[in-house]
């Protein structure tokens, strides 16, 4: 006698196909990750994953890797038999430390690569496409996004941006009776009359005391580039894959910025030969400087400075609007991203943990850290509101570092006196283009 199939059986087993065609579309609608139609989630992987990071003070945690330490904990509690081993960076020294191990194959499997896109031309970084749906793509900012693609792909996962705004010595402006600009934003000429007003010589001896504008020039920072690109300069050609410095958005920034020191006066002469620490020093501990382009990460250390009897009242603004029509700032994404990996195992997990991290930042409030988020709604800061539609990203490829050194090189010259702006850039441009073509 043939025994009957019992209903619930039958269900079972329907279900159970039913989830082994479509269930990794669940997981995918969930999780925002893809991970392929001819892929499987290896859950039961086990080992050590090297991860090097930055100290993060700002995003809390008890020290500078107090936070990464925490959100490393976490992954490994959920995920027993997984190891997260953290070698500490510096950010004086890190950068360096990375390209080494890209050039000798001792590469970490997770390290903060930023908007480094150098190293995915070389071929050392996974391409993140496949991993974001659509639906996740669109959750992000387009300044963010933009900030890790490079030539079709995605090369790292977006944690926050940064980009410098302007602090307000607000006890200045009381003293010479000026207001600081509504809202948060000025036009360049109202910027200027500003700082000349700031600008005080008080003893009469041909050399002021206090200036109304202070800053630096120094690799790796882009506090000047909310001026210097405030005319519409696009740095980098797409379509030609070159760094564009002589164009004329491009001259008439860095001839506003020559002009503040050379002409108007209200920039100290050191600006070419300042370092951060003595310009920083200047502004927030001497008090000789009455507006400072920074990050605003640093109201933290102004905070520190008021409760100590050190300090002053502070404001923030926007950078001056020049002929672009909106006040813009040059700003920078912190990434993660996935060195080449021979374990696919190892690589889901990896690309987990890298999620984790992204995911615990996007349900934390960033703006009382100074950064800004990378998805959702652009939000407003403290004081005034960062868009991410105004964030300047320089495409940082292979050859950024000689770039970024020559065309600083130049700039320094023009500030100096001892070229014209159209001059400098003309050179720059000149020695950018020796350094060859792109392959």
């Amino acid at each position: 006698m043939k025994r009957k199939t019992r209903p619930f059986a039958l269900f079972l087993c329907i279900g159970i196909a039913l989830f082994m065609i479509f269930g990794w579309r669940l997981v995918q609608n969930r999780t925002g990750i893809n991970f392929g139609k001819q892929q499987a989630v290896e859950k039961n992987w086990e080992g050590v994953i090297s991860l090097w990071d930055y100290p993060r003070p700002f995003l809390g945690g008890g020290s500078n890797y107090g936070w990464i330490r925490g959100k490393i904990k976490e992954f490994e509690k959920a995920h027993p038999g997984v190891f997260i081993e953290l070698y500490p960076l510096t950010w004086s020294q890190g950068g360096l430390q990375l390209d080494l191990a890209v050039q000798y194959g001792t590469c970490p499997d997770i390290a903060p690569v930023g908007t480094n896109l150098g190293y995915g031309d070389r071929g050392v970084l996974e391409p993140l496409d496949e991993y974001f749906t659509p639906d996740r793509r669109s959750t992000y900012l387009d300044y963010a996004l933009k900030a890790v693609s490079h030539d079709g792909s995605i090369w790292g996962f977006p944690l926050y941006g940064t980009a410098p705004v302007m602090l307000l010595n607000l006890e200045s402006f009381e003293k010479v009776n000026v207001a600081p600009p509504e809202n948060g934003i000025w036009k360049y000429n109202e910027f200027c009359q500003a700082m000349q007003k700031l600008t005080l010589d008080e003893n009469n001896d041909g050399k002021p005391e206090l200036y109304g504008f202070g800053s630096f020039i120094q690799n790796g920072y882009f506090n000047l580039g909310g001026i210097l690109f405030s005319d519409g300069w696009n740095i980098y050609d797409d379509t030609a894959e070159r760094y564009i410095v002589n164009t004329a958005e491009a001259v008439s920034g860095l001839e506003k910025v020559a002009g503040l020191v050379l002409e108007q006066g209200v920039v100290n002469s050191g600006l070419a030969e300042c370092t951060p620490a003595q310009s920083w020093r200047d502004f927030a501990v001497n008090k000789k400087v009455a507006v400072y382009p920074e990050n605003p990460w640093v109201v933290e250390e102004l905070k520190k400075l008021q409760r100590e009897g050190k300090g002053f009242e502070f404001g923030m603004a926007e950078y001056p609007v020049g002929a672009a029509g909106v006040p813009v700032t040059v700003g920078d994404v912190a990434a993660y991203g996935l060195f080449r990996q021979q374990d696919f195992g190892k690589k889901m997990v990896c690309i987990e943990f890298m999620r984790h991290i992204a995911q615990s930042l996007e349900s934390q409030e960033l703006s009382n850290t100074g950064l800004l988020p990378v998805t959702g709604i652009d939000r407003e800061g403290e004081g005034i509101q960062v868009k991410g539609d105004r964030i300047i990203i320089i495409p940082k490829l292979d050859n950024w570092p000689f770039v970024e050194d020559i065309l600083n090189r130049h700039i320094r010259q023009a500030v100096l006196g001892e070229a014209e702006p159209a001059e400098a850039l003309e050179a720059a441009q000149n020695e950018i283009d020796m350094l060859g073509q792109r392959d």
